[in-house]
């Protein structure tokens, strides 16, 4: 049942993303105080860094900014192509502020969620789950690959998931997508 109501959810802010606010990458924050810069035109990256939450990560330039109507404060969307809301190449991120059961994250309380969120899933190619930090890659069978990143430090969790086809494997996935798991820091 968890699963099923992570996944409408999931969908659901996809969809509100894809139609709701149009910001650009280059715009400035939400209510929250998260905003998407760029950092140098050479490496073509842009910060996305999240104020109420703490944290921030690096993506792609040529990425486009959405945030969604609802949840904008604990996260956002960078797309591909933001005219096609089925276009599924993304990147999106989230933050939280309430710990394990509203405790400190602990590595036995991270090895719980990496087991709660992979536990039925059946398409995982790899996972690596360390004390503060967990990494799991699924791919479907027509070659969509989502990585999911999440890093914990007290109270924060923030997370990234890198979501592309195969067309767009060498501009999301690989070295591309290690720097963007790698960039991912809890201030």
């Amino acid at each position: 049942m968890k699963k099923v109501f992570i996944m409408a959810f999931a969908a659901l802010a996809m969809t509100f993303a894809a139609c709701g606010n149009k910001s650009n990458s280059g715009a400035g924050g939400n209510e929250a105080g998260a905003t998407a810069e760029e950092t140098s035109k050479g490496d073509a990256t842009q910060v996305y860094n999240n104020e109420k939450y703490g944290y921030t990560v690096e993506v792609p330039g040529f990425m486009t900014r959405h945030d969604p109507e609802y949840g904008a404060e604990t996260g956002t969307i960078f797309m591909n192509n933001p005219d096609d809301m089925f276009d599924i190449n993304r990147i999106e991120t989230y933050g939280s502020d309430n710990g394990h059961l509203y405790e400190p994250w602990t590595p036995e309380g991270v090895k719980s969620r990496f087991e709660m969120e992979t536990e039925e899933l059946t398409d995982v190619t790899s996972k690596e789950c360390k004390d503060l930090e967990f990494t799991y890659t699924r791919t479907s069978e027509e070659g969509h690959v989502t990585i999911n990143h999440s890093v914990f430090s007290g109270m924060k969790m923030a997370s990234v998931t890198i979501d592309y086809d195969a067309n767009m494997a060498d501009k999301l996935g690989g070295d591309v997508a290690k720097k963007i798991m790698s960039s991912l820091k809890i201030k």
